[in-house]
């Protein structure tokens, strides 16, 4: 019995059961950032900030760089992370911009990597919808009503 006809019989068995060896291969899809994870980054990121030391800003980067190969982050996000990756360096001198600049990337790391919750897009969405203004004297047309015209 040849190997042909082996691998032919482990693929068949594979396609009985559903499974197949491509499926195994592939990769799980990357998902957003708990919260919880945010949050642990944010933290290195004061840390860094407050201590200027080499252990607690190595700890910020190492944290914050995986998240520049996530797919589903925006860019908006990964300029964020860019930022926290670039400054959590200690510095020679802890100056108020360089504390500033990192404090204010672990604040805003929060609101611009979260994955966007189903209620805030539905809100977005069911939304009212004012009409283009038209031209004229309708509405929209910045005068108050009875205020005369042409």
């Amino acid at each position: 019995m040849g190997a042909g006809w082996l691998l032919g019989g482990w693929l068949a068995a594979g396609a009985l059961t559903g499974a197949s060896p491509v499926a195994a291969a592939r990769p799980k899809p990357p998902a957003f950032p708990t919260t919880a994870e945010l949050r642990t980054i944010q933290l290195a990121t004061f840390a860094c900030s407050r201590e200027n030391g080499a252990e607690p800003c190595s700890r910020a980067r190492s944290l914050a760089d995986p998240l520049m190969d996530n797919p589903l982050l925006t860019s908006f996000c990964k300029d964020t992370v860019w930022s926290i990756v670039q400054q959590a360096e200690p510095a020679a001198t802890n100056s108020f911009q360089r504390r500033d600049d990192l404090d204010r990337a672990g604040e805003q790391l929060l609101k611009r990597c979260q994955q966007p919750s189903a209620a805030s897009t539905r809100k977005q969405d069911d939304g009212p919808r004012r009409p283009p203004a038209a031209g004229g004297h309708g509405a929209g047309s910045g005068r108050p009503a009875g205020a005369g015209g042409s």
